[in-house]
C-alpha cells in the first residue's frame, strides 16, 4: 500500500520528511524515488528477470506502480 500512496521510505521520501540529508541512493549514487529503489537501481534490475521467469509473468513498472 504505500507504493500505491507514495509513502514507500526512499531517498526522496526521506530527505522530504527530514530524516536524511541526501535523496541519493547508497548503492549507485542516483536520485532514489520509489521507482528507482524497485526497479531502476542496476542492483535491483538483476533480480527482476529471475522473477519473471520463476513466475512465468513479464513485470513493468508502469504496470506496478
Amino acid at each position: 500500500m504505500k507504493i500505491l500512496y507514495g509513502i514507500l521510505p526512499c531517498g526522496v521520501n526521506l530527505v522530504k520528511w527530514q530524516k536524511r540529508n541526501l535523496s541519493e541512493c547508497s548503492i549507485c549514487g542516483k536520485r532514489e524515488t520509489i521507482a528507482h529503489l524497485i526497479f531502476e537501481c542496476n542492483y535491483v534490475q538483476r533480480f527482476w528477470p529471475l522473477i519473471e521467469e520463476i513466475c512465468n509473468v513479464d513485470i513493468r513498472l508502469r504496470e506496478v506502480i
